[in-house]
């Protein structure tokens, strides 16, 4: 499908859709080139031209502006929001300036423990991987496997696989192990997270932050106590930061029911958040929940698949409230 063709079916089927309907994307990094252990992140190229598409076709607001046009219903027809989670580096270095050149805003979801110098535990995994010069990674000391790193295909498997045993592990213990690795193979290397001054830059550059906990864990399974100091602290770093009300909030992973319960919910409703956001798929609309929010971004590389698989969604059937 042609740029002209994807963008007149949206057009047309958008034609008899009630304009109360948010799309909000959800992106993590954005590379200053493409990186074969991370194929479904854009480079600078790729989400320039998705800017490009993007605001073609869809009227890009901030969350909280959305969410208050939503709630008025004066949100026009197809609306969507970009968002970003962690806080890495790259999305001031490479995907602000993007924005800028398009005159798109974006709200930014960080999780404050990782600010100047902190590594989150997936990245680990794979600057351990990247590290590794062997042909195979033997991991059976953590009562892992043994993974082939002999080709580009074999390594993202490996750490596909890896990731996936590690990410619901009890929170110290996955962090204990994602460390450990990470020294086997030789130790951190790069910087990859925001210090606080480019947080400061971004919201001065006109960007919404948010906060994304403190760790990144995942909340349901953290005893009470633990999931609202994450939640609270978050928010209050960031603040100190900024010096003004952070109204946002991302769950971290994000799926209902898995990563957050309602528990959680309330705790983000206590803390003063205006706005919350899941990785549920579908769009929100006025009946949506303000602290559950869904997002979906496209996984398909190229603009004609990322499109293809967002307008199937935003014309999905809504989400219902929990």
């Amino acid at each position: 499908m042609t740029s002209l063709l994807w963008k007149a079916a949206i057009h047309a089927a958008s034609a008899t859709t009630p304009g109360n309907k948010l799309a909000i994307l959800i992106f993590h990094r954005v590379l200053s080139a493409p990186d074969p252990l991370m194929p479904s992140e854009p480079s600078v190229a790729e989400f320039d031209l998705l800017c490009d598409r993007l605001k073609s076709v869809y009227r890009i607001f901030s969350l909280t502006e959305a969410v208050d046009r939503l709630n008025t219903k004066s949100l026009p027809p197809r609306s969507a929001c970009i968002t970003f989670d962690d806080g890495y580096r790259d999305n001031h270095d490479n995907a602000m300036p993007v924005l800028r050149k398009h005159g798109l805003t974006a709200d930014f979801f960080i999780a404050t423990g990782f600010l100047d110098g902190g590594m989150m535990w997936n990245d680990r995994i794979l600057e351990a991987i990247r590290q590794t010069r062997s042909d195979y990674f033997d991991l059976t000391a953590f009562g892992l496997n043994r993974y082939d790193l002999r080709t580009a295909q074999a390594k993202i498997v490996a750490a596909d696989t890896i990731l996936t045993a590690l990410k619901h592990l009890p929170f110290d213990a996955r962090e204990i192990k994602a460390t450990d690795i990470l020294t086997v193979a030789g130790g951190p290397r790069n910087t990859l997270m925001m210090t606080p001054e480019q947080v400061k830059n971004m919201r001065a550059n006109g960007m919404e932050i948010g906060a994304h906990s403190v760790r990144h864990p995942i909340l349901h399974v953290l005893p009470a106590a633990e999931a609202r100091a994450e939640i609270l602290q978050s928010k209050d770093t960031l603040e100190q930061i900024l010096g003004e009300a952070v109204k946002v909030f991302a769950y971290p992973n994000g799926k209902p029911g898995v990563d957050y319960s309602s528990r959680d919910v309330a705790t983000v409703r206590e803390a003063g958040f205006d706005v919350a956001v899941s990785t549920h798929f579908g769009t929100a609309t006025a009946n949506t929940p303000r602290l559950e929010l869904p997002r979906y971004t496209p996984w398909r590389r190229g603009t004609t698949g990322f499109f293809s698989q967002l307008t199937r969604n935003y014309f999905a059937a809504p989400r219902a409230p929990a």
